[in-house]
């Protein structure tokens, strides 16, 4: 059976059973639906259902169809085959959108759906888990559309309200991570380390917990797979001591012992090999150890008896012994045996003997080491002659020190100073944590303070970017009471044992996850949402443009490349239409000009260059544009003629122009005049007519054009030969489409 007779067979039963005429048994009816490849492509309903007096009742609303890869359960329809051809999955469907691994829809009845692969909760469904077939997502029927991103979901409900869930990586959701959020409602944390990009903790029970980037299995549950949210690391409950460095960590128990996990190039974990491990190792068996440090792919470590030992990366010194090579193994620092405290910055460490004098060596860049000078030393030196230091931390370019009389000191890159200084004149501080580029302290009335660079948001005082140089107090509690600063995130405990975390989020370190639809604000005037794979645009009823989330390379269009992690006001506009695609946005306004900014390698803005723009820029003269669309690295357009352009990347033919060519500025796909709606996927295109026939081009490597062969299309080819389609969107390599 042909494609085209196969959709005409399946037209023709659909609307039999709409209209009641079908004139089957019930046998006979599942045979036919059978046959025609409609039965088991349902994600929750059938398309009918026979009632008690043996008559069909009318289910059927809308069809929605789907094609292309479904590797990943992308239909919803089980774990049915990737198909060439258009399979019907499922009745009553209004919208639907779908990114690279999953999709939702909504109903006719404002009910909201989801399914496909969900590892950043994404679906909303309050889990992780997969789902081969539709699930519905909470109660409420009152949704009007939804988006989704690479790992993340936002929609729109009918009063106006904005929502999102999944995974916030930088900020895609809208909910801001640049102010302390509560990672759980648990009152029992009663440690916490930041690493580089992962986090770890002890609970007052002893257990150990971790989050975040776990390249080299560092978070040590046994994987590389980065965790989202607090993970137990194994079921022991006599954890003491944790420390986080930059891909390796290191924890003491409570009976002494010492162990290690994470990555090894350079013998960091010290257990005489350099194979990295993804659970935690013993090292050595004596149960002696008191204090532990970690640094850039080295450690610090001190015993029972006062001895001081380090081992890993030892380029510029940072061991301490005198030499410039690596060892595999914990090597004591000379013979002195009253080290009390120790610290490890990025290639710099810091300790502090029982008598109370500092000292440190390693790299000196910016004076980091606080001796006066710029100069690197391989082994302990003295800073200064005072014997009352009691705390000390080490960041990437710089070093804090804190006196028994709560006088707070730092030196380099921090305050361009080569020696300590004083940050502020009065004795206040009762602790302080460096991270990469920013500092976190906590004074004796229990007030959070930071300064520093603030990347990602890691000051906690509600904006990215810029810097500080001196202490900003960060919201108004007055009890917190451990902090800790990673690379460019940042954790604090308050007294009651809560635990917060804030700044970049990009591996889930910040450890917030919305599992299910959390309300963006409070504002009930949004109108229409677009998703990239990391940034979301929208548009207010008012028409106003609004953009959040990834920036790097200018897709919000603010005019900087600075995470935003809430909704910012692009422009008042008002705008008629807007698209987000992985780092390049589109849109029009209601005079009908067109605007596009972010990245153009391919020439994707259709500015006749490939320079990137990180503010809106108008493509053209014109003011007859209607509707766009962007795809990976192309964009589409409709005119109020009824034509259809296209530009940037066409290595597949998703421009549809008849070449492989890419265009940096606007092509016409003559000669039609008819085109309504257009859908870019990844790299490919659906274009809706206004007859209702429904037309595809470019990659078709899983199907996505929705006809056989399996070969690319660099024009527009008509899918089927159906002309009741009513609306298209397009997933990474999956087609939907329903109709009216």
């Amino acid at each position: 059976m042909s494609d085209e007779f196969l959709d005409l067979e399946r037209r023709n039963f659909l609307e039999s059973v709409a209209k009641g005429v079908i004139g089957l048994s019930t046998t006979a009816f599942w045979a036919k639906a059978s046959s025609l490849g409609l039965l088991s492509l349902v994600p929750n309903e059938a398309d009918a259902q026979m009632i008690p007096h043996g008559a069909w009742k009318r289910r059927t609303i809308k069809g929605a169809f789907a094609w292309g890869s479904n590797s990943n359960f992308s239909f919803g329809n089980g774990s049915g085959p990737s198909t060439s051809s258009p399979v019907h999955i499922g009745a009553n469907w209004s919208h639907i959108s779908a990114n690279t691994n999953s999709a939702l829809g909504i109903k006719s009845d404002g009910s909201l759906w989801g399914w496909g692969v969900n590892p950043n909760f994404q679906l909303g469904d309050g889990t992780n888990t997969a789902r081969s077939s539709a699930i519905q997502i909470g109660n409420e029927t009152n949704w009007l559309s939804v988006d989704a991103g690479s790992y993340h979901t936002v929609g729109i409900r009918n009063d106006g309200t904005l929502w999102g869930w999944g995974t916030n990586i930088y900020g895609a959701i809208g909910i801001s991570t640049a102010v302390p959020n509560q990672v759980n409602a648990q009152l029992d944390w009663a440690d916490i380390a930041c690493g580089t990009n992962h986090t770890l903790a002890i609970k007052a029970d002893g257990t150990l917990w971790g989050w975040g980037w776990n390249a080299f299995g560092i978070i040590g549950d046994g994987t590389s797979t980065n965790k989202l949210s607090p993970t137990q690391i194994g079921t022991l409950t006599n954890w003491q001591k944790i420390s986080a460095g930059y891909a390796h960590s290191l924890a003491i128990k409570t009976d002494g012992s010492l162990w290690a996990w994470g990555n090894n190039n350079n013998g960091a974990l010290g257990d005489n090999t350099t194979t990295s491990k993804s659970s935690p190792i013993q090292i050595g068996t004596p149960h002696i150890w008191t204090k532990i440090s970690t640094g850039q792919s080295f450690s610090m470590a001190i015993k029972n008896d006062g001895s001081l030992w380090t081992w890993g990366y030892n380029s510029v010194g940072q061991l301490g012994d005198f030499t410039t090579i690596d060892k595999s193994i914990p090597t004591q620092v000379g013979t002195a045996t009253n080290w009390s405290k120790i610290a490890s910055g990025y290639s710099h460490s810091l300790a502090i003997k029982s008598n109370g004098s500092l000292w440190s060596w390693g790299s000196n860049v910016n004076g980091r080491l606080g001796l006066g000078d710029t100069l690197d030393r391989s082994s302990p030196i003295q800073i200064g002659v005072l014997t009352n230091w009691s705390h000390i931390s080490g960041g990437l370019h710089f070093s804090l020190a804190l006196r028994n009389d709560n006088m707070l000191y730092a030196m380099g890159e921090i305050n361009n100073s080569i020696s300590p200084v004083a940050v502020g004149a009065l004795p206040v501080w009762s602790t302080m944590s460096a991270g990469h580029q920013h500092a976190l302290a906590i004074k004796t009335d229990g007030s959070l303070w930071a300064w520093g660079y603030n990347n990602s948001g890691c000051i906690g005082n509600g904006m990215t970017g810029g810097s500080y140089s001196s202490p900003i107090q960060i919201g108004a509690s007055l009890t917190w009471s451990k902090v800790a600063a990673g690379f460019r995130h940042s954790a604090a405990t308050k007294s009651d044992g809560s635990l917060w975390v804030w700044g970049e989020n990009d591996y889930g370190q910040v450890g917030v996850l919305y599992k299910s639809p959390t309300q963006v604000g409070a504002q009930n005037d949004w109108a229409f949402i677009s998703s990239g794979s990391s940034h979301t645009l929208a548009l207010k009823q008012n028409g106003s443009l609004w953009g959040w989330g990834s920036n790097g390379l200018g897709q919000i269009g603010n005019g900087s490349a600075d995470t935003v992690p809430t909704p910012w006001m692009i422009n008042a506009g008002p705008w008629l239409d807007c698209s987000a695609s992985a780092s390049h946005s589109l849109a029009v306004k209601a005079d009908g000009t067109l605007w596009t900014w972010g990245y153009n390698a391919s020439g994707q803005l259709g500015n006749n260059g490939t320079a990137t723009s990180l503010s809106p820029m108008q493509i053209g003269t014109l003011t007859n544009w209607r509707k766009v669309s962007a795809g990976a690295s192309h964009s589409l357009a409709v005119k109020s003629d009824g034509t259809i352009w296209a530009w940037g990347a066409n290595s597949n033919g998703q421009l549809g122009d008849g070449s492989t060519t890419n265009r940096l500025s606007p092509v016409f796909l003559g000669p039609n005049t008819q085109w309504k709606i257009v859908s870019a996927g990844a790299d490919f295109s659906l274009g809706l007519r206004e007859d209702g026939s429904l037309w595809g081009w470019g990659t078709n490597t899983s199907g996505q054009l929705g006809h056989a062969p399996i070969t690319n299309r660099s024009s527009p080819v008509q899918i089927g030969t159906l002309t009741h389609w009513d609306k298209i969107f397009s997933g990474t390599s999956t087609g939907f489409a329903i109709t009216t």
